[in-house]
């Protein structure tokens, strides 16, 4: 295992433990900002697209709020020429190196900057391991309730302890299915620093989403999603194939969630499906493009501000005192 000295200072300073996680498509400078404001860590993703120049101008909006954080996807920075580099200049307090083995990327972050603190998303106990031994800053315990892309193996609190059992002075975030106050004591109580949330910010009122995709998730309940890699498929996107996404089911994953080999085959001699994927997601076409969101989704009923939803996570001191009242 690593000598690296592990950062910690990212958690200073926050007056709740609670770090939105970093969505392509759902977060930017303006949200990062928003939920620092509140207490939180605010961060953003850097996905599809992304540029020094698109990088350099939303983290300019964020650092005006205070401290923010940044997320990559380790599969995908070798196509983004000079994207890692802007990202590191830029400062955030944490970097989140996730979705594929982060031992190339590590190396290349402590030479760039190496204070920096790094965090790395993970769905099994080997997973962990790794991100032990190539010495990673922070692990997210990310369970398969999770919204958006990720390991669909094991759920939150089996993964939560298992993570925690092995990573011993490494501080560990929990994530996946976490939206209320509740939600945020049991992360907290089981030995979580704090919590990774997506899903109830994804529908906020200062979220970038589409007013469509954010609806969809209002309306939908914690058994309307399922994990799976169609629209990843459809799309033509090159995730590695051990990550699947969960989304919210539409009549286009009724048609093709079960027949894969089949997509993959129509994909391959046709770009119309992809193409039409493409347009669905620009205009809010729901039936055929994805809504990536968590079974938190069930507790989302409307539309709040980022402010009021890190004032109900926030509650989870009420309820972690109830519990020691009850255990007198």
């Amino acid at each position: 295992m690593t000598s690296h000295r592990r950062s910690t200072g990212w958690l200073e300073g926050l007056t709740h433990p609670i770090v939105l996680a970093p969505m392509a498509g759902a977060t930017d400078g303006a949200m990062a900002a928003a939920v620092t404001v509140a207490g939180g860590l605010g961060t953003m993703a850097f996905a599809y697209g992304a540029t020094p120049e698109i990088v350099r101008r939303e983290t300019a909006v964020a650092r005006a709020a205070g401290p923010f954080g940044i997320g990559l996807m380790n599969w995908q920075i070798g196509q983004q020429e000079g994207v890692l580099e802007a990202v590191v200049e830029a400062g955030p307090a944490l970097l989140s190196l996730s979705f594929g083995d982060p031992g190339e990327v590590v190396p290349r972050v402590r030479e760039l900057h190496p204070g920096l603190a790094i965090a790395t998303q993970v769905g099994t106990v080997k997973e962990a391991q790794r991100a032990l031994e190539i010495g990673v800053d922070v692990l997210v315990a990310r369970g398969s309730e999770g919204g958006g892309h990720g390991l669909g193996a094991v759920s939150t609190l089996p993964l939560l302890q298992q993570v925690l059992d092995l990573a011993a002075d490494v501080p560990v975030l929990a994530a996946g299915g976490i939206a209320t106050g509740r939600g945020v004591a049991a992360a907290l109580a089981a030995g979580a620093v704090g919590v990774w949330v997506g899903t109830p910010f994804a529908a906020c009122l200062e979220s970038p989403a589409l007013p469509a995709v954010k609806a969809a998730m209002i309306a939908a309940d914690s058994s309307q999603t399922i994990f799976t890699r169609a629209f990843d498929v459809a799309q033509r996107l090159d995730w590695p194939e051990q990550f699947g996404g969960r989304a919210l089911t539409n009549d286009f994953t009724q048609e093709w969630a079960d027949r894969l080999p089949e997509l993959a085959a129509q994909v391959g001699e046709s770009d119309d499906l992809t193409l039409r994927m493409r347009a669905a997601r620009s205009e809010g076409d729901l039936s055929l493009a994805p809504v990536y969101a968590g079974q938190s989704v069930g507790l989302v009923h409307s539309e709040r501000s980022v402010a009021d939803v890190v004032a109900e996570l926030a509650t989870y001191r009420h309820y972690l005192r109830a519990a020691l009242d009850r255990l007198g």
